[in-house]
């Protein structure tokens, strides 16, 4: 079985790529909103924690901007998680067509990403 036969979904209408991704980028910004308001996290406080401009959350929940893999990786930071627990929260609410509930928490378990990203590498002590 090669890639082509693996992300072949016979069953699912062809759509097209925009409207696809687009509808994609709504449901990331409802998963990202709700998991930051499952932490506790006001905006402003996410936009500090993931280094990002004050309005710039606003957008990004609202599916108003189409973030690179590096603000990706900022939002997990921000939010302790990984990149694959925030995509297959968002996969899952798009796959299950329902809405993303506020106060549920569609990630898994907090990792400690943020803190290893924190602290410089550990060099040897030389003698």
């Amino acid at each position: 079985m090669n890639a082509r036969d693996t992300l072949a979904q016979p069953d699912a209408p062809a759509q097209p790529a925009g409207q696809t991704a687009a509808r994609m980028l709504v449901t990331l910004g409802k998963v990202i909103r709700t998991a930051r308001r499952a932490r506790g996290l006001s905006q402003e406080a996410f936009a500090e924690r993931a280094q990002f401009d004050r309005t710039y959350p606003s957008l990004l929940e609202r599916g108003q901007r189409d973030p690179r893999l590096s603000s990706l990786l900022r939002v997990c930071v921000a939010l302790d998680c990984t990149l694959l627990q925030l995509l297959s929260a968002a996969c899952a609410a798009e796959s299950s067509s329902a809405e993303v509930q506020p106060g549920a928490r569609p990630l898994a378990q907090p990792t400690r990403l943020r803190h290893a990203a924190a602290q410089p590498p550990q060099r040897p002590e030389s003698t």
